[in-house]
């Protein structure tokens, strides 16, 4: 499923015009993104949690030319399912 059949799933789900149906998930899109910039997890009940985590620097060797490349420290967005979430996509 890609974004547009999200929209389009959740106009059929909610009988709200595609495009208000749009305009709601680029809006929770962007404030998930916006919450973990300014370093806040989000919690969705049933669902999951979203966090920003900080990956290590790491020393890796190029197998073309056998250098050594520094990949520098970055964020990285972790989600963690809920337990009825996983219960619900395990059944």
């Amino acid at each position: 499923m890609n974004k547009l059949d999200l929209i389009n799933a959740v106009s059929d789900e909610t009988v709200m015009p595609k495009k208000d149906c749009e305009k709601v998930v680029n809006a929770v899109f962007e404030i998930i993104l916006d919450e973990l910039k300014n370093g806040n997890s989000i919690s969705v009940t049933g669902f999951g949690s979203f966090e920003l985590k900080k990956t290590k620097e790491k020393e890796i060797t190029s197998l073309k030319t056998k250098q050594k490349i520094l990949i520098p420290s970055q964020n990285a967005i972790k989600f963690r399912l809920s337990k009825k979430a996983k219960e619900k996509v395990n059944c």
